[in-house]
């Protein structure tokens, strides 16, 4: 049946099929690093976004394979890496809802209190910028108090997907093909005359 699927919806198959595992390995390194004492969503927090990248590329070379493409266009790159790409993002933001609501919402409060002590220790610098006033600076402070597990899914899923757009479209340039121009060359007639 799963074959059925792939061969005869290969697009959609190959976005779910690649979607969900970027999403899946991308939460595992998140919670790896979580279970490792490490702080998810420091220094080492694009070792996600090459994931997302890594997921996108194998899944339009895998859409690519499977549909047994002469010619692969830059508009099906375009449209299988965009669902890939959807996918990985909406299933990573529903699963660090999930994380932060349910599963460790001490943790986002340890996430809210960084990142305000953050804010706090880089008031000088922020200040220096010229588009930053005491009053944005504190409306921004009052606003991370205010953050709920629901901003951060948006987030992430923001963040992944915008980083995904350019890995897809990039891909789509590379991976399209176009069937080989060859020419034939006359065959030799039977009927000759000597």
């Amino acid at each position: 049946m799963i074959k059925l699927l792939i061969k005869n919806h290969p697009l959609y198959s190959s976005a779910v099929i690649f979607g969900v595992l970027g999403a899946l390995n991308t939460f595992l390194l998140f919670f790896f690093f979580y279970g490792m004492g490490i702080y998810p969503f420091s220094d080492y927090h694009f070792l996600e976004f090459l994931l997302v990248g890594l997921f996108i590329v194998l899944g339009m070379v895998y859409y690519r394979q499977i549909k047994g493409f002469f010619e692969f266009h830059f508009w099906q790159g375009l449209a299988s890496g965009f669902l890939i790409n959807l996918i990985i993002s909406f299933v990573y933001a529903v699963f660090m809802y999930l994380f932060l609501s349910f599963a460790q919402p001490e943790f986002f409060k340890i996430h809210v209190k960084t990142m305000t002590e953050k804010w706090e220790g880089d008031k000088k610098q922020l200040l220096s910028l010229p588009n930053m006033t005491l009053e944005s600076y504190t409306e921004t402070l009052t606003a991370i108090g205010k953050t709920t597990p629901t901003d951060i899914a948006l987030d992430e899923f923001i963040k992944k997907g915008m980083f995904g757009s350019v890995i897809f479209f990039a891909a789509s340039v590379l991976l399209r093909r176009k069937i080989p121009l060859v020419v034939e060359e006359p065959k030799p007639s039977l009927n000759t005359k000597k």
